[in-house]
């Protein structure tokens, strides 16, 4: 099914915010740069974002999350264990890192950092699509043979390290972070579903 006119002129203003915040973050991009390089006129803003910059970003956010969500679907069926999927997911995310120059990492964490403290409905976005991210991860370890609730803390520490590497790959301007990090997190993952080894939150 095709799409309107204001439907594709409402992913073009989505799909440059989203880029533009992942590289430059929330105070670096500015409404008039994201109308010029989307090439939208300003009517077209307010009628799809009526709230401003601060809903087109929460917006941003929630669209390239529903789509990191997805490639993270997708390799969760297809691999054949949750360390195939982690080196997956560990390669697509450096091979993206490495030809964007060092400049795109996580589609979220840039904004996640910089505005969760001042925005609730950016906040809120974020946290939905980080929940989301590790619902997958979640049901990946399950089907592995893990337990609920291991499985749901146990991709919560997955994603923590994945982040965590991103920044440092993208801060040192190298693939060791994410590769050091893909190896351990493959070990750990192994030891949990093997040794009874649970990730939990202090109580």
């Amino acid at each position: 099914m095709e799409k309107s006119k204001g439907e594709e002129t409402k992913q073009r203003m989505l799909d440059k915010t989203a880029e533009l915040l992942r590289t430059q973050g929330y105070h670096g991009t500015g409404l008039k740069q994201i109308l010029e390089e989307s090439h939208t006129p300003r009517g077209s803003l307010y009628f799809h974002f009526p709230g401003g910059k601060e809903q087109l970003a929460a917006q941003a956010v929630a669209d390239s999350g529903a789509r990191m969500q997805l490639l993270l679907r997708d390799i969760a069926a297809s691999a054949g264990s949750p360390g195939e999927a982690i080196d997956a997911m560990f390669e697509e995310m450096g091979r993206q890192l490495q030809q964007s120059g060092w400049t795109e990492g996580c589609p979220i964490a840039t904004l996640a950092l910089e505005m969760c403290p001042y925005s609730e409905e950016i906040q809120e976005m974020c946290a939905e699509t980080f929940r989301g991210w590790e619902f997958v991860l979640a049901e990946l370890l399950e089907r592995s043979g893990l337990d609920h609730e291991k499985a749901e803390d146990t991709a919560t520490f997955m994603l923590s390290v994945f982040e965590g590497a991103m920044l440092l790959a993208r801060t040192h301007e190298s693939l060791q972070p994410l590769e050091n990090a893909r190896t351990m997190l493959r070990l750990m993952v192994a030891n949990v579903g093997r040794n009874d080894v649970h990730i939990a939150a202090a109580e």
